[in-house]
């Protein structure tokens, strides 16, 4: 037996609607709101998203390159110090960063130090002078970027300079330098510009521009990481300067010395006149020296203080035995002194042979 409703309540309920909830409706309508702001907002930060994944791949910088280019200008100098008396150089290094576009307005945001010298470039200049019995020289140089709130210099960047070499072979051979150059700050993850620590440092010119009586005795090399740079180069003195700065006057003083020698007679007056040039050029050649009574601080001599060492014991030379000759002939015949002088002329010769021989074992030659 089975039971049936009746009709007129069976299409009462396949009519009916349901009845309307208040709040089960404004629940659905605020789902409904949340999900298309969740739809729009992955929708907006996908492109970001996959720009950033792009710029942060592995091995790669997320900030744009900065350039540096380096100068490098060498001034020389004899004799500055006279407790010294030696050779100096002064290296004037001029470090030009070429920052990325945005990086001044970034500055500007941050309080630059000497925010008006701040612009798409900045110089850092750092001298440093190198004596030629001096240890090796550290020199270093801030620039100061940003600072804090309290005036608290943060941001900067740090350059040293290294010479790891000494003089000895002055004015031939070659200068180690080293140049560093790092980022560095206090507020590296609070600050946007960070100075630019994730700025690629590579891109630094490994072969700078040489102002002065040098060069670049190689190509060089650099490495470089996110805040750091180091280069190596080696410089050498230009022949031109080596020629005309020490070449040139050691071989007028010692063709001196030899023409006195090969001069010297009854012709008193003309004698002694070069004598008394010689003995001037003796005087200002000690002085280099012996100026003051003091004597170099350090216990080697370079190569160009060796080849004025022995041009001064050729003047020297020149002078004394110049001198005893005219004592000695003055009271010989005309034929004795012809003799006299023959054997003086070969002895001098002899002597310079034997003084240029000597300079070659001095400076490791022979």
């Amino acid at each position: 037996m089975t039971v049936t409703a009746p009709k007129s309540s069976r299409l009462s309920w396949l009519t009916s609607t349901p009845s309307a909830n208040p709040l089960r409706a404004s629940s659905l309508l605020m789902m409904l709101i949340v999900g298309l702001g969740l739809a729009l907002a992955v929708f907006v930060a996908l492109p970001s998203t996959a720009l950033a994944q792009k710029q942060a791949r592995p091995g790669e910088r997320s900030c744009k390159p900065v350039d540096i280019k380096t100068t490098i200008t060498v001034e020389e100098i004899f004799d500055v110090d006279v407790r010294n008396t030696s050779f100096k150089a002064i290296l004037n290094l001029n470090f030009r960063w070429r920052l990325p576009p945005q990086a001044p307005a970034l500055l500007k945001v941050h309080e630059v130090y000497q925010s008006s010298d701040v612009s798409s470039e900045i110089w850092q200049p750092i001298y440093t002078v190198r004596a030629s019995r001096a240890a090796p020289v550290v020199d270093y140089s801030y620039f100061y970027m940003t600072r804090d709130r309290y005036g608290v210099r943060q941001d900067r960047i740090l350059t040293d300079v290294i010479m790891t070499d000494e003089f000895r072979d002055f004015p031939f051979g070659r200068i180690p330098l080293e140049i560093q150059l790092e980022t560095l700050t206090n507020i590296a993850y609070k600050s946007d510009i960070k100075l630019c620590r994730t700025y690629s440092l590579s891109l630094a010119d490994v072969d700078p521009l040489v102002v002065g009586p040098w060069r670049l005795a190689d190509v060089g090399n650099s490495t470089a990481s996110d805040v750091a740079l180091t280069m190596r180069q080696y410089l050498r003195h230009t022949p031109v300067f080596i020629l005309f700065k020490i070449i040139i006057p050691i071989l007028v003083l010692t063709l001196i010395s030899v023409i006195t020698n090969l001069n010297v007679g009854r012709t008193n007056d003309a004698a002694r006149w070069t004598v008394v040039q010689v003995t001037i050029i003796l005087v200002l050649i000690t002085l280099r020296f012996a100026l003051d009574n003091v004597l170099p601080e350090e216990s080697y001599l370079t190569t160009a203080d060796k080849m004025f060492a022995m041009a001064l014991i050729a003047v020297f030379f020149a002078i004394i035995s110049s001198i005893c000759l005219h004592l000695l002939v003055d009271n010989f015949t005309r034929w004795k002194e012809r003799r006299i002088k023959t054997v003086y002329r070969f002895g001098s010769g002899v002597f310079y042979l034997g003084l240029a021989l000597l300079f070659s074992v001095w400076c490791g030659w022979l």
